[in-house]
């Protein structure tokens, strides 16, 4: 995983670029840019943490998160 692009990692964990953006509410723009390298500090800090937070979790826990999510909205 070490020095795996990110953008494989996110896949590796079950989500697209859309879906990602779609689930921590920003623009596919704003994530394929932050995950191609296109703006500084790419990707910032809390969208690794979240994918390595999602690489851990199984399809049942991503799914329980996916619905809480969305009762939040």
């Amino acid at each position: 995983m070490g020095n795996e692009p990110w953008q494989n990692r996110l896949k590796r964990a079950g989500y697209s670029q859309k879906d990602f953006a779609e689930l921590i509410g920003m623009s596919q723009n704003a994530i394929t840019a932050q995950l191609s390298g296109k703006v500084e500090g790419n990707p910032s800090r809390y969208i690794k943490f979240i994918i390595m937070a999602l690489e851990k979790l199984s399809t049942e826990q991503k799914e329980a998160l996916e619905a809480a999510i969305k009762d939040e909205s």
